[in-house]
């Protein structure tokens, strides 16, 4: 008799488990929304580049002409698309939806991706796999995305810069790696 009253409290248990867990996970995932005339605690950054990234950027604005344009900062599930029955979807897209790509060059008619430029930490030494995101790194060699690393600097030389990225986007075939460590 003992165990029949020590079997009903366990699956009662087990029960009043599940439904804690259960109603957790619906009331963290549908946080309430705050009301129009809440105050949020936001505030408007100074600029959307620090100081290196936008002298490199006009930089590349200057490299790319008129064939070619620069976006800054660019999301990288902006990059890329997954099909629609691919398995684990979702946990593919978060991966890509929270990182990003420092510039990218397109195609100025289309704006086709033509190569990544990612920047190297600006504590290091020169850019490379270490300073990078793996998984950055990983999706657009898959993709066929050339990848072009620089070192951390105040500023670039103009013709040595052109030169590195116009070979690196000029290459055919799968992704390239490229670094340049400028001096």
């Amino acid at each position: 008799m003992v165990y029949i009253y020590m079997g009903i409290a366990f699956i009662t248990g087990i029960g009043v488990a599940w439904f804690i867990l259960r109603w957790d996970r619906k009331t963290s995932s549908s946080l309430p929304r705050p009301a129009r005339n809440d105050v949020l605690d936001y505030e408007q950054v100074s600029a959307v580049l620090n100081e290196r990234e936008l002298k490199l950027f006009d930089q590349l604005k200057w490299i790319a002409g008129d064939d070619m344009m620069v976006l800054a900062s660019v999301r990288l599930l902006s990059l890329v698309s997954l099909p629609a029955g691919l398995a684990r979807r979702d946990f593919y897209e978060n991966m890509a939806r929270t990182r990003k790509v420092d510039f990218v060059m397109c195609d100025a008619k289309r704006l086709t991706p033509r190569a990544a430029i990612l920047l190297g930490n600006p504590t290091g030494d020169l850019a490379g796999e270490d300073d990078v995101d793996d998984v950055v790194e990983d999706v657009l060699n898959t993709i066929g995305i050339p990848i072009v690393y620089l070192a951390p600097r105040k500023t670039y030389k103009p013709a040595e810069l052109k030169q590195h990225l116009r070979s690196a986007i000029g290459k055919s075939g799968k992704a390239r790696k490229s670094e340049m460590a400028m001096a």
